[in-house]
């Protein structure tokens, strides 16, 4: 299926009921609005409470991303009703035949080419479809989100004008963003009802309407980022990626993006992943293999006690740490080492551990280590960005996300940037999931955002020996030789584009009977790349026009209107003497 240029684009509806889907890379939520609520205030958002935790039974407004499926491949269970049931499983040595995945959303931001052929691996290695991983995660989230709407406001969907809005990050490839889409439509969502959401902006969006006393900041001037004129930096830090973009209040009250969304894969995750390097070092990686394949309940333990630790380290913390280790995990290792775990460590840990009891007992410096790669590269790169031109002088910082909760993280924030105000809203891991909210009620309300990449397309013009390269001539008998492969800009990279703006290119389709007129597309991360095969280029897919009945193809000419400003390109064709419209679409996977 590809992605057409119609569906998603709600601008001007105004329906009757707004839910927003947050797929998270470690956590996923949901909320919605009654158009009724909305008109009445813009933060009478309902949030979902009914989620609950599996390590202590209290009430979460989230839910691990995680999915059961069984030996079939069907729909079991998702959240902390798949971890349970796989614990449970894994418990009576009954797992192996099914499918369990967990934190799986960023295979979409780890591959550069996405296909719909993509396979993944579950937490014990089986392959499956990664479009049936992602759209039957997200049918369990939206299924409990329709079962919440029946029982708590007596509604049944079928009879509502609604509008579903998926969030994602906006350092996505378009490629990822399509992949979401088409999932999210596979899951039982109307592709005309089904908007994308940029995480930072949605989070933007709704701290500009939460009161002062709903904000932590470090100074005590005022927070100003709802002051008309106001340039402020939004760092959205969630379990995978930091996503980090630069916007201006305007007058209007929306929101001028100055510069485009950057980031990487700086999330609470790779604090886990830096854990599971120690761990690894302490036990050797055969250990660990045999644990996640032989005892998946126990590395589930693990990581939750994780969390826990995780969430109460702090940058004035120390002493030690205990973790508890599982006795299979020490069986583990002395079926391998022939010698109890504890009796020796390696040289760098040998005094900063103690085993006993099934207790590890670990300097909180350790610990705090295990942030120190993530949160340089999060500072790292936010000094890149104070460093452009366009955004110097910027005094606000906006943080966002689960992560941005940890006060390790905001502690080295403050810390580095002294100059600047850092603000962290309370419940931060819910404000992107209320914002998306808030944004398929009023999706004008960003009125300008900056183009992440240059896009184009390759065509060919007559070669010029002290021009072109000879490696790039393409000769044909009787003909003037050609340059093949260059690079022909729709537009460039950095470019500041209102929302809704169109930019146009008009073609005529080769002279034959086609019905399709197939254009491929690319994409550069740089300004201006001279060739479609110039490093930082890369083929971003097709753009592809159902072309008319026609007994005169010869002469017709097609016109491409692209929107290149919203959450995800939006192309349609005219042809410019009749204005008649054509079926077009991008397609990227």
């Amino acid at each position: 299926m590809a992605c057409d240029g119609t569906k998603g684009n709600t601008e001007g509806r105004k329906p009757e009921l707004v839910v927003a889907l947050d797929f998270g890379t470690t956590y996923s939520g949901y909320a919605y609005a009654f158009r009724r609520q909305f008109e009445a205030n813009n933060l009478n958002v309902a949030l979902n409470p009914a989620w609950t935790s599996t390590s202590d039974g209290l009430l979460s407004k989230k839910t691990p991303t995680s999915l059961l499926l069984d030996p079939l491949g069907q729909f079991s269970a998702f959240g902390t009703k798949a971890d349970d049931k796989f614990a449970e499983l894994a418990g009576e040595n009954q797992h192996h035949g099914w499918f369990y995945f967990r934190r799986f959303k960023m295979k979409l931001h780890s591959k550069k080419e996405l296909k719909r052929g993509l396979k993944m691996k579950d937490e014990l290695g089986k392959p499956m479809l990664a479009s049936t991983v992602f759209s039957l995660a997200i049918r369990g989230l939206k299924e409990h989100c329709l079962e919440t709407l029946k029982k708590k406001e007596g509604v049944d969907l079928s009879s509502l004008d609604t509008v579903w809005v998926l969030t994602v990050p906006a350092i996505w490839r378009d490629s990822a963003k399509q992949f979401m889409r088409e999932a999210a439509i596979e899951a039982g969502i109307d592709g005309h009802d089904l908007v994308l959401a940029l995480e930072p902006e949605a989070a933007s969006l709704f701290c500009q309407l939460l009161p002062i006393n709903k904000l932590h900041t470090n100074k005590e001037t005022k927070f100003t980022v709802s002051r008309p004129g106001a340039i402020f930096m939004v760092v959205d830090l969630g379990g995978g990626t930091a996503d980090i973009t630069v916007q201006r209040r305007e007058n209007d009250g929306s929101l001028c993006e100055l510069y485009a969304a950057t980031g990487g894969p700086w999330g609470g995750v790779g604090v886990d992943r830096q854990f599971m390097i120690f761990i690894t070092k302490l036990m050797g990686p055969d250990v660990m293999s045999r644990l996640s394949k032989e005892h998946s309940e126990d590395l589930m333990d693990m990581y939750k006690c994780l969390e826990t630790s995780k969430r109460t380290i702090r940058p004035e913390s120390h002493g030690k740490v205990t973790i508890n280790i599982p006795c299979s995990l020490t069986q583990l290792y002395k079926d391998i080492y022939k010698e109890d775990f504890g009796s020796k460590f390696p040289e760098e840990y040998e005094k900063r551990i103690k085993f006993n009891h099934g207790k590890l007992k670990v300097e909180v410096e350790i610990i705090k280590d295990c942030f120190t790669p993530v949160i340089d590269e999060i500072i790292k790169h936010i000094k890149t960005i104070l460093a452009e031109p366009t955004c110097k002088g910027i005094k606000t910082i906006l943080m966002v996300g689960g992560f941005a909760e940890s006060e390790m993280v905001s502690s080295a924030m403050v810390t580095e940037f002294p100059d600047c105000r850092v603000v962290i809203p309370q419940d931060s891991e819910t404000v992107v999931v209320s914002g998306a909210v808030i944004y398929g009620h009023s999706p004008g309300s960003i009125s300008t955002r900056v183009v992440r990449y240059t896009y184009g397309v390759s065509y060919m013009v007559e070669f010029e020996q002290q021009k072109h390269p000879e490696d790039k001539k393409v000769e044909k008998e009787g003909k003037p030789p050609l340059c093949k492969d260059l690079f022909e800009i729709f537009c460039q990279m950095g470019t500041p584009i209102k929302t809704g703006e169109v930019i146009s290119k008009t073609y005529s389709p080769a002279r034959d009977d086609s019905k399709i007129l197939v254009i491929k597309v690319y994409a550069s991360s740089k300004k201006d790349p001279k060739f479609v095969t110039d490093e930082g280029c890369w083929k971003l897919g097709k753009l592809v026009v159902d072309l008319p009945d026609s007994n005169n193809n010869s002469e017709l000419e097609i016109q491409e209107r692209m929107v290149f400003s919203e959450t995800e390109l939006r192309v349609e064709a005219v042809e410019p003497v009749s204005g008649k419209t054509f079926s077009a679409r991008f397609d990227f996977l």
